[in-house]
């Protein structure tokens, strides 16, 4: 996406999908908790996922770690932006059935 519309809303509503301090802090906590939950299992998170820390998008965009972090917490799918699967970081951080609880946020629809 082009600088110039980092700040603007698309047409359809939806807030630009931008890397921000807070989400490049909250994506590197993200990626520390996963790396921990994946300590000694083989590790299918693409080089880009939203749970693996890095200067990529995913890992640094507040609405797209919020809908991550939402969707393990409720156990509702986070699909995988680059494989036709669940992601494998929020399969890691998923909580158990018996635990999972409702995130007081909504998602946040983002144009990619």
């Amino acid at each position: 996406m082009p600088d110039n519309q980092c700040n603007q809303r698309s047409a359809a509503g939806l807030r630009p999908n931008v890397a921000t301090e807070e989400g490049r802090e909250l994506g590197r906590e993200l990626a520390r908790l996963c790396d921990l939950e994946m300590a000694g299992k083989e590790d299918r998170r693409c080089a880009t996922c939203a749970f693996r820390a890095g200067d990529h998008l995913a890992n640094g965009s507040p609405e797209t770690l919020m809908s991550a972090l939402k969707s393990a917490m409720e156990g509702t799918p986070f699909w995988c932006h680059e494989h036709d699967r669940a992601c494998a970081g929020w399969a890691a951080l998923r909580f158990p059935k018996d635990r999972l609880v409702e995130a007081p946020w909504q998602h946040l629809g983002v144009d990619a």
